[in-house]
């Protein structure tokens, strides 16, 4: 036996069907289809970037631990005059 939705009666149903997908998803379909073209057309130039990339994370991951290992335990202030004073601390997880 078949079961019917019931139609609003405006004739638009709010469910969305399973095989769509969101315009996020599809901006980053199109994002991701450019970047292998241009990747296939340049592979010097992508390679080059990728490693620049790579090692830009790589360094501010490992300065970021090293700062906060530095400042671990301390207080630092910040006086905004007439309005506030803000205490900053830094502390592993």
């Amino acid at each position: 036996m078949r079961q019917s939705t019931q139609i609003p009666q405006n004739g638009i149903g709010t469910e969305s069907s399973p095989g769509t997908g969101t315009l996020g998803s599809g901006v980053a379909f199109v994002a991701l289809a450019l970047a292998v073209l241009w990747a296939l057309s340049n592979p010097t130039l992508a390679a080059s970037v990728t490693a620049a990339v790579v090692g830009a994370v790589t360094l501010a991951l490992a300065g970021g631990r090293a700062l906060a290992r530095r400042l671990r335990g301390r207080i630092a202030k910040l006086s905004i005059p007439g309005v506030a004073t803000v205490r900053i601390s830094v502390s592993p997880n």
